[in-house]
């Protein structure tokens, strides 16, 4: 995964001369929560942001409208647009910034900001197809093989797998899958009479978009 594939390519920038009230206009209507900032050349010079601007209006108050884009902007984080995603991951959680210039020998050629990550990630781990989510407790060596042994004998189609230690009990790691059913019930079933400890409950199947569960009618009682 590549900033160049999800970044945004030849954003709008405004000059380091350019009032503060004119980026305002143009980050609404463009609906845009950055604006870089760049000389006539597109050199990156810096980027504004609405944490910038709120900083500014305790310094400037009533005075804000009129300062110069350069008077309030931050200094830019950038990255180059072969460095691999996870690379402007670590800036962006590394440094708290919200945004990342991608420059190209320090010419402005696209931005990516935590939204782009953020919908990056949720594509990587197929969270944007249906499917269900399932946790798995790998307490054992061969938890993990026994686990894709199941899958394979329900067919069930694996879309992303991670394994993490995640668990706040201090127990072994967690193998997150996102698998290609709808109802994932019958396959909890066949990883728990497997042995397999599952960490995701039933109650959860409601948020995780697979139908409720059907109660059978009650008998009705003879009068």
């Amino acid at each position: 995964m590549l900033v160049r594939n999800h970044m945004t390519r030849d954003p709008i920038c405004m000059d380091p001369s350019a009032p503060v009230r004119d980026i305002l206009r143009a980050m609404a209507l463009r609906k845009v929560h950055h604006m870089p900032i760049a000389d006539d050349r597109r050199h990156a010079l810096g980027i504004i942001s609405a944490t910038d601007l709120c900083r500014a209006a305790g310094v400037y108050e009533s005075d804000l409208a009129e300062r110069r884009a350069d008077e309030v902007m931050s200094r830019p984080r950038s990255i180059a647009m072969d460095a691999p995603l996870r690379w402007a991951l670590d800036q962006l959680c590394e440094h708290g910034a919200d945004a990342l210039l991608v420059v190209d020998r320090g010419i402005l050629i696209g931005t990516l900001t935590r939204a782009d990550v953020l919908r990056a990630l949720r594509s990587a781990l197929a969270f944007d197809q249906e499917g269900s989510c399932l946790e798995v407790s790998l307490d054992d060596p061969d938890d993990l093989f026994v686990v894709f042994q199941v899958l394979q004998e329900q067919k069930a189609e694996v879309r992303s797998a991670v394994i993490g230690a995640v668990r706040e009990d201090g127990g072994g790691a967690v193998l997150g899958l996102r698998v290609g059913v709808r109802d994932p019930r019958p396959l909890e079933r066949a990883l728990t009479e497997a042995a397999l400890t599952l960490l995701v409950p039933q109650e959860a199947l409601a948020l995780r978009g697979a139908p409720p569960l059907e109660r059978e009618p009650e008998p009705q009682r003879e009068s």
